[in-house]
């Protein structure tokens, strides 16, 4: 808190989850009271309306739902935007506001396009890229948002996040933001964190060819994604030794029970008959 309030910055934005909610109210409870407050997170999506009458944070000058960059930018580069836009909330005069658009406005607010948005500004991240413990330089990443699952125990599926529209980045920019990365910070391992982007047969058909056609590259890039076993087990023996051969070496997949019973009321999608095979 003392070194935000030294460099006393125009806005404070904190990612709001419920283990560490007491201590992001430590945090608003301390700064400078000219300093303006953005919120945002799963908790802030899930919880809007309590933590705006929560007493304990002394203010709010925008709580925001869902994807921020669009909305993010208009704010900061004016505040009178607020009332403008969807999904934004905030505290007046003892009252919650909230923002609105038009319909035809909503897609660019909420869910633009993940193909044209500018890659991750690594500088900002002190453990991204990272030195792996076999040596390689390994980065995060994400190749896509939303999803089109609807599994009951996650906070990011489709009935929770009616929001986000699921999106995917092209095989063409991921592999551009790769390059980025290995000219720059000499990363050639690379952990996707999202669970969609190895989730149908065709996109990931793309990256395979993009990698194919840079060798150079491909040989010495390594990676690890998510999948999903109603995927995975419609694919054979050479398709998978083929994402082998680009430099596939580890793929997590959610198997979260086996019992059939169990696996239809979480609305996994997996039958029993689908994970013993894969």
């Amino acid at each position: 808190m003392n070194y935000v309030n030294e460099k006393n910055p125009r806005w404070v934005g904190l990612s709001l989850l419920a283990p560490t909610y007491s201590l992001s109210t430590a945090i608003l409870q301390g700064i400078n009271k000219n300093i303006q407050v953005m919120l945002g997170g799963h908790q802030a999506r899930a919880e809007h309306q309590e933590i705006l009458s929560d007493g304990s944070i002394p203010r709010i000058d925008a709580l925001i739902i869902g994807e921020g960059e669009t909305r993010v930018s208009a704010i900061l580069k004016n505040i009178g935007n607020r009332s403008a836009l969807p999904l934004v909330f905030w505290r007046e005069n003892n009252q919650i506001k909230q923002g609105h658009c038009s319909k035809d406005e909503e897609l660019f607010w909420l869910a633009p396009d993940v193909n044209l948005l500018p890659f991750v500004n690594r500088e900002l991240l002190v453990n991204d890229p990272f030195r792996a413990e076999d040596g390689r330089m390994e980065a995060n990443m994400i190749a896509s948002r939303g999803c089109v699952y609807n599994c009951s125990f996650c906070g990011a599926a489709r009935d929770c996040t009616t929001d986000v529209v699921p999106r995917r980045r092209s095989a063409e920019n991921i592999f551009a933001e790769q390059r980025i990365l290995y000219e720059k910070y000499k990363v050639t391992a690379f952990r996707f964190l999202d669970e969609l982007f190895l989730s149908d047969r065709f996109n990931i058909q793309r990256y395979i060819e993009v990698l194919e056609k840079n060798p150079q590259l491909s040989n010495i890039f390594v990676w690890d994604a998510n999948g999903r076993i109603n995927v995975f087990h419609q694919f054979g023996k050479e398709f998978i030794q083929r994402l082998k051969n680009v430099g596939l070496r580890e793929i997590s997949l959610g198997i979260e029970s086996g019992s059939d019973d169990m696996l239809k009321k979480i609305g996994k999608r997996n039958t029993r008959s689908m994970i013993l095979p894969t």
